[in-house]
């Protein structure tokens, strides 16, 4: 959601704000609502890990892996479709939320767990 996040090493708080240096420019950098988050993490720095967004490319992997999951022939099928045409990510996610609710709820739980390894071996690799 380009979003930087960080979390507190002693603490685990979270804290995220948006990517953009000037936040889209919606705001006068007084007004700004992220602005306090910025400067809380930029005042402890050192006690923060910044969460690395998930690269395309490991997106990718993670949607044709939940795809190979899928035993429906004609599910299976529909997403390795969407995954090789144009835009993959539109696609598969337009896909996903044309399905039944148990296949929706399945890859939502699959990007999850896949979401919360990443994450884990972020901070994992950044203790070594």
């Amino acid at each position: 959601m380009r979003m930087i996040c960080f979390i507190h090493c002693q603490t685990a708080e979270l804290i995220s704000y948006p990517q953009d240096e000037d936040f889209g420019g919606y705001f006068l950098e007084e007004e700004n609502p992220w602005r306090q988050y910025k400067e809380k993490v930029n005042s402890d720095r050192s006690n923060y890990i910044e969460i690395e967004p998930m690269p395309s490319s490991i997106k990718y992997k993670l949607m044709e892996d939940f795809a190979n999951t899928i035993k429906d022939n004609w599910l299976h099928d529909q997403l390795i479709k969407a995954l090789t045409g144009k835009k993959p990510f539109a696609h598969f996610n337009a896909l996903i939320h044309q399905v039944s609710e148990s296949h929706k709820k399945a890859w939502f739980a699959f990007k999850q767990e896949k979401t919360v390894k990443w994450i884990k071996d972020q901070l994992l690799s950044d203790q070594s």
